[in-house]
């Protein structure tokens, strides 16, 4: 059988997760498939990989990153649509099929994307990934990306036309991405959480200084591309996104740091409450004082605002 779906897994250091990743490829209703997993330079040995399915196979690489990683897996396949999951989340057993059913019934759509469960270190189910939603085209995307990259396949051809993942872009890069080929066509939307989001402490997305500087970094790209074209327009757009991405991921912080303090994490809580202090200062003072007022009429010696 010849594959249709290539699903491209990028792997540093996955620990137990990937097991658990690759048993959600082979468990897929859609059988024509093939999966590459792209060792971005792990110190873990990986080598098992090889005998898990004929059909999986293993590319050994330098550490480049996740973006570089993508591309390496996409080169090494040839199904005619890419699927794309991290190497610590997972998918529903009907999610290629489904998927498929969807880009073959809508040729103008360049990407089919579903909604997400949110899972924790131990797979259990802890909510819905809540930035999901249908993507109206190009401008939609500065209101917030709501593509998760584990619930997105992508026609090969439009992939290649978009030009691939950003190995310039550290984080964001899905944005950047999407992006581009909502430039090419249509995003078609299963609102079914058909992929399954891991959230645990390695998380790139813990860092909100990080992920702010890599969206606004996408953002100011195409606030210069709208300004280049005179569409006045888009670029107030654009730069209204790029103000709100980042208060949004101080508020983001802020309640990290807030769940770390609960946890009696120290450490942690300042590091996420410097972060919330620096992208959205008005808002963290706003809400540190709130807290300290609530704290002090309901006192408990066990939990302090301080560290």
């Amino acid at each position: 059988m010849e594959p249709v779906v290539a699903a491209v897994i990028p792997a540093y250091n996955p620990g137990p997760f990937l097991a658990e990743a690759l048993r959600s490829v082979v468990a897929q209703d859609y059988q024509a498939w093939e999966c590459v997993v792209v060792d971005d330079g792990s110190s873990e040995d990986l080598s098992w990989v090889d005998r898990e399915d004929p059909r999986i196979c293993r590319l050994s690489r330098p550490n480049r990153g996740p973006a570089a990683a993508r591309n390496a897996g996409v080169a090494a396949t040839a199904g005619r649509y890419v699927a794309f999951l991290d190497a610590d989340d997972a998918w529903r057993e009907d999610k290629l099929a489904r998927q498929v059913a969807v880009l073959e019934a809508e040729p103008s759509s360049v990407l089919c994307h579903t909604g997400a469960e949110l899972i924790d270190s131990r797979s259990g189910v802890i909510g819905r990934w809540p930035y999901a939603r249908r993507i109206d085209g190009y401008a939609d995307l500065f209101l917030g990306n709501g593509v998760a990259v584990s619930s997105a396949m992508v026609r090969r051809a439009s992939l290649i036309e978009a030009g691939g993942w950003n190995v310039f872009q550290r984080t964001a890069e899905d944005l950047d991405l999407w992006l581009r080929l909502s430039m090419l066509g249509g995003f078609a939307y299963d609102d079914n959480p058909l992929a399954r989001y891991r959230r645990h402490g390695g998380n790139v997305s813990g860092n909100a200084v990080l992920m702010a500087a890599g969206v606004d970094s996408v953002l100011r790209q195409h606030e210069e591309l709208a300004r280049r074209r005179g569409d006045k327009v888009l670029e107030r757009s654009v730069r209204a996104a790029r103000r709100a991405a980042q208060l949004g991921w101080g508020a983001s912080a802020f309640d990290q740091a807030r769940g770390a303090l609960g946890d009696h994490e120290a450490g942690l809580f300042v590091r996420r409450w410097s972060e919330a202090l620096r992208l959205n200062p008005r808002y963290t003072l706003r809400a540190t004082g709130r807290y300290l007022l609530r704290r002090g009429r309901h006192s408990d010696p066990r939990v302090s605002i301080r560290p």
